[in-house]
């Protein structure tokens, strides 16, 4: 593979390249740059100009991230050219629908998904992007988010369900209520009862009886413990994603002792402030690999401890329909261990299959995202037929 140093550069182009790399959450940004030189070793480039750049968005980023990173190089081109999105790419929805379970009149050609919102809790409304084939069934899925809690980030969650629908099946790709990282500062893991709950409903609201929960990540744990929970509901399948056994689980299986005892210490003072009643003080620490985490000292007691409810393994005996355990053999968030423990406890299943795919844990692109989202399809056609 090429390195940046063998690649020449017209016009700005190495600056919007620049631009692209910083716009990326940093966790993320290494893996943006690996993107690009495959690109360019694929595309056999070895000089790249600011049209060029472009088209390398237009390819690899996810739909709904590529309008604003365009936007963002615009005023960095040295010849400026007419907007690449027109008042054409998006359309009036006149017939939206106006009941709690309503989408927000709009729809986008380019992106064959509803934007819908759905209550979840009292007031509280959620929202998802709920795809449907042509043909109807009384079977949905269901796409459980993981940290993130949605389906805005960095996954291609379009690519992701659509290669899912392709194999026959409705999606709904739902957001919770931590939809970001920064939503998560107060959140408490229980609350994906009632997010979930809401989500369920809306499909209802739409005619499904059935439903398929894929629990991406953290959303595996979510999955698990909603079942735990809520027993009478008619799931026939489950699929746990890049599943981790537990947030704080995962680190210890990737941390040396001094890092597992300096996060430990770290844990005794947020504990010490929820028994204080000072649990709401946001608390800050280097989580992975050297980026941030802020959250109240009651979430992270609540969702980054080894006493909470996050543990799948605790949860796990709920599980008893058929399982599909997925895990990208390149995951370097959820290390692949935490997949095939998760297989080997899922005793009480009535079947269970673990595919290891070759991607990492976030799917950026439409290669990763089909490497999850077609083997998930076909196993689905093969398990519900």
């Amino acid at each position: 593979m090429p390195s940046i140093d063998d690649i020449s550069w017209a016009g700005n182009s190495r600056a919007m390249y620049d631009k692209i790399v910083s716009t990326a959450p940093v966790f993320m940004q290494g893996k943006v740059r690996s993107k690009f030189l495959e690109w360019t070793e694929k595309k056999n480039l070895s000089a790249i100009t600011e049209a060029l750049l472009e088209a390398h968005i237009t390819e690899t980023i996810p739909f709904a991230f590529r309008g604003m990173v365009l936007a963002q190089l615009a005023s960095l081109k040295s010849v400026p050219t007419e907007d690449t999105v027109s008042t054409s790419d998006v359309t009036t929805n006149k017939g939206a629908n106006t009941s709690p379970f309503g989408t927000f009149g709009m729809s986008l050609p380019s992106l064959p998904a509803e934007l819908v919102r759905f209550p979840a809790e009292g007031t509280l409304f959620l929202h998802g992007l709920f795809w449907q084939p042509s043909k109807r069934i009384q079977t949905a899925v269901v796409y459980v988010p993981g940290f993130g809690s949605g389906f805005v980030g960095p996954n291609d969650v379009t690519s992701f369900a659509t290669s899912i629908m392709e194999a026959g099946y409705p999606v709904l790709a739902m957001n919770m209520r931590g939809v970001s990282p920064t939503g998560m500062v107060y959140t408490r893991f229980e609350d994906c009862l009632e997010d979930i709950d809401g989500a369920l409903g809306f499909l209802r609201s739409r005619g499904y009886t059935k439903f398929v929960l894929v629990g991406d990540s953290l959303g595996g744990c979510r999955v698990a413990y909603y079942l735990a929970n809520r027993k009478t509901v008619e799931v026939p399948a489950v699929v746990i994603m890049g599943g981790i056994l537990s947030p704080y689980q995962e680190a210890m299986l990737r941390w040396n002792d001094a890092e597992r005892a300096e996060y430990e210490t770290f844990l005794d003072h947020a504990k010490a402030l929820v028994a204080a009643g000072k649990g709401s003080e946001v608390v800050t620490y280097a989580w992975g690999s050297g980026r941030p985490l802020s959250l109240s000292a009651d979430t992270l007691v609540n969702t980054f401890s080894a006493e909470g409810n996050t543990d799948i393994l605790k949860n796990i005996k709920a599980i008893t329909t058929p399982v599909l355990v997925l895990h990208g053999s390149q995951d370097s968030v959820s290390l692949p261990e935490n997949g095939r423990q998760i297989y080997e406890a899922l005793t009480e299943a009535k079947s269970r299959e673990m595919i290891m795919v070759e991607a990492d844990h976030f799917f950026i692109g439409e290669e990763d995202a089909r490497a999850y989202g077609e083997p998930l399809g076909k196993w689905l056609a093969e398990t519900l037929h």
